[in-house]
């Protein structure tokens, strides 16, 4: 027991023992007691391991300097990130200060902390490293202690982390604060601001490159409490709702309002755990709420309906974040095809452009809009809504093959369809405001309109004539519409159709046959010849699905192949689903 577990090499007279230290290397034996020749031989393995390890989980390089108080030795190195530094000049028993710099993020002075102690009353161990920028506001680092492994629990690995690292990747420049439950707003150490620049500017951001803009900030609340909060505000902005960073695998909406109260700044948020030996640190990422891509083959324009005073342009291929919009209730974009000035240059023409009908960004999934290349042409863009953490991706591609329904009129008359507008929450007059485009006609995904009145385009409702035995491609006219419905008309008799229920609906009845004449023949007579006139005036309706698109049958009514029954005699349409003839009392088998 009274064996010493290490070993101390001291510096040579000729190498000048002044300028060295001594090394301290620290043995452990393992064995296997269950064998028994242990006693006769000396199996058992040496680990020789250092007193003391400092491992940096920081995403800088710092440099550290350990000092032992008790022998008075000071030990100084510079560690990588993600590296461990053995530290041979210190005992176990000793009290032993740690200070550190990191010039790369800014903290140039560090105000200590004791790592190893003799007397746990006295000085007890701290649990945290403070580091002070120069700015003169801390920033509060954690200390993990743990047992270097096969040293039998006498030496220690002291591992230095930060609580929280954010990551800006949105492409803005951010500016943080923390908010404790007990104090007020507090600025947050490390931030990049230029040495001219004051801490609170709120008119000018300074400019970094563009890789700086990913590097991460560290961040710490000072002490832990599940009331902490932190606040983000973007240059010309007020600060945002306060933010928990304790949410783990979250992914959510920053809004940041402008100083005007006229707009907001989106971003995107996603708090993760970090990998491996990093899962004490939590990563903190900003990222661009909506992303626009464009694969049309085409350079567009594109803006929010609720801005008609600037567009922005974006190429084929290119990809573009949209941080402010103007504050509404939904986050409605509109597209258009982009000019050309005289010198063949891309630039953007609100007024003259014929917009599309309005979309949302935030409905995941995917649409289809309608917009407008010439007067008298359009092309089917399909757009996909893909969330990837907390960024929503806008993925614009032309549709070159089906359209998303198809409306078959296998009937004898014609027939108008159009979509129903809704008034109550004004979705009509926001596909007004997006700008006229033009009326739909048949054909492939590049259709012409000139079945349609050039003053029909920019309407509400845009109505298409499907002459008899003909079909039509159709996509919504509004597709931001809470409730889609179309309206089918035939003689002047409308309904209302859902092209989501698949299956047969119930017949329309699209006019009023005169009743036959009062004969002798008998009432059954007479209600088959009116049943045969109602039927001469009814359509059935069918919601069928082929293959990528939804397909609307309009057949004549049979009623001998209908899933509804025929009208009975003193009804005037169709009175409900046909029943089955066969009773339901069970009777037992005749023996």
């Amino acid at each position: 027991p009274d064996a010493r577990t290490e070993l101390c090499c001291l510096p040579g007279a000729e190498r000048g023992a002044a300028d060295e230290m001594p090394f301290f290397v620290h043995f452990n034996a393992l064995c296997d007691a269950r064998n028994p020749a242990l006693y006769k031989y000396p199996f058992m393995r040496l680990i020789m391991t250092p007193p003391l390890e400092i491992e940096n989980l920081l995403p800088y390089s710092m440099q550290l300097c350990v000092i032992d108080k008790t022998a008075g030795r000071k030990w100084i190195s510079a560690l990588d990130r993600g590296a461990v530094a053995a530290v041979h000049a210190v005992q176990p028993a000793h009290l032993v200060l740690l200070t550190i710099r990191i010039p790369d993020a800014g903290f140039e002075r560090c105000d200590g902390s004791i790592i190893e102690t003799s007397d746990d009353d006295e000085y007890p161990v701290d649990d945290t490293i403070t580091v002070i920028d120069r700015h003169d506001i801390s920033l509060a680092l954690r200390l993990h202690r743990m047992d270097v492994s096969g040293s039998g629990g006498r030496c220690r690995r002291i591992s230095i982390y930060a609580p929280y690292v954010m990551v800006n990747r949105s492409g803005l420049k951010l500016f943080y604060s923390s908010k404790g439950f007990f104090k007020g707003v507090s600025a947050v150490a490390g931030q990049n601001l230029q040495q001219n620049a004051p801490r609170n500017a709120d008119d000018v951001a300074p400019s970094r490159q563009a890789n700086e803009d990913a590097q991460p900030l560290m961040f710490s609340f000072g002490s832990y409490d599940l009331k902490n909060r932190a606040l983000v505000r973007v240059a010309g902005s007020e600060w945002s709702r306060p933010l928990s960073f304790d949410a783990l695998g979250s992914a959510a909406e920053v809004v940041i309002p402008a100083s005007n109260k006229l707009a907001d700044t989106h971003l995107g948020i996603q708090i993760e755990p970090g990998r491996g030996r990093y899962s004490h640190t939590r990563v903190v990422t900003f990222t661009s709420r909506y992303v626009i891509k464009n694969t049309t083959g085409l350079a567009l324009q594109y803006r929010s309906v609720y801005n008609s005073e600037s567009a922005s342009i974006i190429r084929d291929g290119e990809r573009q974040p949209m941080h402010t919009l103007l504050r509404a209730r939904r986050r409605l974009l509109t597209i258009a095809c982009a000019a050309s000035d005289s010198n063949g240059r891309l630039k953007a023409d609100i007024q003259g452009a014929r917009w599309s009908a309005p979309f949302s960004m935030d409905d995941v999934g995917r649409g289809y809009v309608r917009m407008p290349t010439s007067a008298f042409e359009e092309v089917l863009v399909k757009i996909d809504v893909v969330l990837e953490g907390a960024c929503l991706f806008v993925i614009l591609q032309r549709e070159d093959r089906y359209w998303p329904y198809v409306i078959e009129n296998l009937t004898s008359i014609d027939i108008t369809v159009w979509q129903i507008a809704e008034s109550k929450h004004g979705e009509s007059s926001q596909a007004a405001a997006a700008g006229g485009y033009a009326a739909a006609g048949q054909g492939s995904p590049v259709r012409r309109a000139a079945t349609l009145p050039a003053s029909s385009a920019a309407t509400a409702e845009r109505k298409y004539t499907v002459k008899a035995g003909e079909t039509l491609d159709y996509a919504w006219d509004v597709p931001t519409a809470t409730n889609k419905l179309l309206v089918v008309s035939a003689q002047g008799a409308t309904r209302k159709v859902s092209l989501q229920e698949i299956g047969e609906q119930r017949p329309f009845v699209y006019g009023r046959p005169p009743l036959p004449p009062t004969t002798s023949a008998g009432r059954r007579s007479m209600a088959l010849a009116q049943q045969r006139a109602i039927a001469e005036c009814t359509m059935n309706i069918e919601v069928v699905a082929a293959g990528p698109r939804q397909v609307l049958r309009l057949t004549g009514y049979t009623p001998e192949h209908s899933l509804y029954m025929p009208p009975v005699a003193g009804s005037s349409g169709i009175v409900g689903p046909r029943v089955s003839r066969t009773s339901t009392t069970q009777t037992s088998a005749t023996q």
